[in-house]
This record gives structure tokens, C-alpha cells and sequence, in this order.
């Protein structure tokens, strides 16, 4: 049984982080944080396919992270501390979880995964 993907509307991208996400194609956005950020910094989500993708690849030598999740439940801000990030439950027949990725006041990445 497939459950809805609940995200934000563009507007409270535009009220959290001061940018508008990018259409792509009908029912996909992405969010170029680079405007924003130090660091090249790309996080899409498509609501049709339940899907959201992360392509950070920090400017101090880092290596690229690439994250691709299937079965997105629901696309959330989340705004306390002097802290915003961006929050995604997922879930497929074989894996539950979250992930964070904190834009401000710096940048971090954060999964929890659980394999059913």
C-alpha cells in the first residue's frame, strides 16, 4: 500500500531559506542551497515518485555525497535553536527512517535507518 508524500508549499522554502525551489518537470523541485551556502549543495524531491535526492560536495576536499530515497513519507522545515533543516521520513516494504540535513546555521547531515 503506497502512502501519500506530504511536502511544504515553494513558499515556506522561500520563508525558511530565502529561495524558491525549481521545477522540474510536473511534480519534481529541486532546491539549489549553493545560493545560500559555502558549498555546492542540491537537494531534490519529486512527489509523484515518492523520491528525494542530496548531492553535497563540500568545497574543502571533501568527497561528493550522493543519497538517493525511495518511498518518502513526508518533507518537513524544521525551525528551533537558530537551527533549520529540512527533514524526510521514508519508508519501503524493507526499510524505515529519517534523514536531516541542517542548513544554517551550518551545514550537517544526519540518517537513521532502520532495514525491516
Amino acid at each position: 500500500m503506497r502512502s501519500e508524500f506530504t511536502t511544504p508549499s515553494p513558499q515556506e522554502f522561500v520563508d525558511a531559506f530565502g529561495i524558491e525551489p525549481t521545477a522540474e518537470g510536473e511534480h519534481g523541485y529541486t532546491l539549489h542551497l549553493s545560493e545560500i551556502t559555502d558549498q555546492e549543495l542540491d537537494f531534490s524531491y519529486n512527489a509523484i515518485t515518492q523520491s528525494v535526492a542530496l548531492i553535497w560536495a563540500p568545497k574543502a576536499g571533501g568527497f561528493p555525497i550522493r543519497i538517493h530515497r525511495e518511498g518518502a513519507t513526508l518533507l518537513r522545515i524544521h525551525e528551533e535553536s537558530q537551527k533549520t533543516k529540512i527533514v524526510v521520513d521514508f519508508r519501503t516494504e524493507d526499510t524505515i527512517g529519517h534523514m536531516t540535513l541542517q542548513v544554517f546555521p551550518s551545514l550537517d547531515f544526519d540518517e537513521e535507518t532502520l532495514i525491516t
